[in-house]
């Protein structure tokens, strides 16, 4: 049998119609999700330059509002993990210790922050060091 009777063809353009539509889909959610932090508007310019990834459960403030203090003092958010190299800023509560581990051992400058120094810095109306907040250091043992 060749490779057009046991359906292996087929299997393939499958698999890059597949890849395709995952890509397409990737694509139209980061524009959507552009559009949405450009639609906001910016009370000040605290946050310029950060770029912030939100972690898990937070009790001081939803993420809802925690994302909305950011986009509207100049910040942006992303929507994924994607590398230390868009990512300024992860804005947490707790970080496993093998996400500590990655973060430490990668190479490039990231800011593992609680989510008070979003909150503390928009009070203050300042971007405060990230340095009281740094939850790796607050973590380690």
């Amino acid at each position: 049998r060749g490779p057009s009777d046991s359906g292996e063809r087929g299997d393939d353009n499958r698999t890059n119609k597949q890849r395709s539509a995952a890509k397409n889909w990737w694509e139209n959610r980061l524009a959507e999700v552009e559009k949405q932090q450009k639609d906001v508007k910016t009370v000040s310019n605290i946050f310029d330059g950060v770029n912030a990834y939100l972690q898990g459960y937070n009790e001081d403030a939803s993420s809802l509002q925690i994302k909305e203090l950011i986009n509207m003092n100049g910040g942006r958010i992303s929507a994924f993990f994607t590398s230390k190299k868009h990512i300024t800023h992860i804005v947490c509560r707790n970080l496993s210790e093998s996400a500590q581990d990655r973060i430490l051992k990668s190479p490039g400058k990231l800011f593992v922050v609680d989510v008070k120094w979003v909150l503390d810095s928009c009070k203050a109306k300042k971007r405060l060091s990230e340095a009281n907040y740094n939850r790796l250091k607050l973590q380690k043992k």
